[in-house]
């Protein structure tokens, strides 16, 4: 009985630790791609306005339509492998999830509920890969 409860126990972490690789085995990879993703998309954001309007008919224009398609597509591609954005602005500071980077005064907003987000989140199959930078509203 004792042996066949051991080899039970066995089969089970064994089991267990299989699906944690299938799962988590990209964690290294991941962490080092969201650093290309804030790269794109700090360079997205920060495109003057002009240059989304101008669309095809320049080379300026182009090179911002490549790089916002490069930048959904990436998206795609994380969502497929189980790595999602954490961007929670308005939401309720939560330390599990969020880096607290600074605070706010702000007395049209709830204290603790995060006002701005300075780095973008990401968890792989629900487990923090890296924290959402955020500043949070002061109590005042």
């Amino acid at each position: 009985m004792r042996t066949l409860a051991e080899m039970e126990n066995l089969r089970r972490r064994h089991a267990t630790e299989i699906k944690n690789s299938k799962d988590f085995g990209i964690q290294s990879f991941s962490k080092d791609l969201v650093t290309v993703a804030d790269v794109l998309e700090m360079a997205v954001e920060n495109a003057p306005k002009e240059v989304e309007t101008e669309g095809q008919d320049s080379p300026i224009g182009k090179l911002f339509e490549g790089m916002s398609g490069t930048q959904k597509m990436l998206q795609k591609v994380f969502a497929a492998n189980g790595l999602e954005t954490l961007r929670p602005e308005g939401e309720v500071f939560d330390p599990k999830t969020m880096d607290a980077q600074f605070q706010v005064p702000d007395p049209e907003k709830e204290a603790d509920t995060v006002a701005v987000v300075t780095r973008t989140g990401y968890l792989l199959n629900d487990r923090v890969i890296r924290p959402a930078g955020v500043g949070v509203v002061q109590k005042l």
